[in-house]
């Protein structure tokens, strides 16, 4: 079902690395109501969030409320391993 919202191949990219860590990652929709949703804010892994943030052109990896690490969105592009591995590492701490 989180597919459906995603747009861009960053989202499906971010979306599938995250799968790799574990199957319990939940998606936060930018409306309560699944049928006005048309993005995705956030993916949930227990307390720890993924955002995309595009303005910022950052993944933005919180703990709650705080901002754990950011990390430059075109790393993603070019170097998908790394982001992998320093997502990883904040979420597993």
């Amino acid at each position: 079902m989180p597919e459906l919202f995603m747009k861009s191949r960053e989202e499906v990219k971010l979306w599938r690395m995250l799968r790799r860590l574990t199957t319990e990652v939940h998606t936060e929709l930018d409306e309560e109501y699944v049928d006005r949703a048309r993005k995705i804010q956030a993916y949930q892994i227990g307390h720890d969030s993924v955002v995309l943030d595009r303005d910022a052109g950052e993944i933005q990896v919180l703990h709650g409320e705080e901002v754990r690490k950011r990390i430059m969105l075109e790393l993603l592009e070019k170097q998908p391993s790394r982001v992998f591995k320093v997502i990883r590492g904040e979420i597993f701490r």
